[in-house]
C-alpha cells in the first residue's frame, strides 16, 4: 500500500492530526494530500482541536461528498 493509498484510508475516517500520519510513519503526508486534492478530492483542514500541542499543528479530513464520487 502506497503512502498515498494510507493517507487516503486514514483520511476516510475522519479527522486526522499531522503527529498521527507521523505515529504511522507517513512524514510525507502534506505532498499526499495535495495529491489527493488535485485528485478531485475535498480534504478539510483546520487548527487541531484534540491534541495540545507545543507549537500550531492542524488536522484533516475527507468530506463526504468526495466518497460518492
Amino acid at each position: 500500500m502506497t503512502q498515498r493509498d494510507r493517507v487516503l484510508a486514514m483520511l476516510s475516517v475522519g479527522w486526522v492530526c499531522g503527529t498521527e500520519f507521523i505515529a504511522e510513519h507517513i512524514p510525507g503526508y502534506w505532498p499526499r494530500i495535495e495529491e489527493l486534492r488535485r485528485e478531485g478530492f475535498h480534504v478539510d483542514q483546520r487548527l487541531c482541536r484534540r491534541h495540545r500541542h507545543a507549537s500550531v499543528e492542524h488536522e484533516w479530513r475527507l468530506l463526504e461528498e468526495a466518497w460518492a464520487v
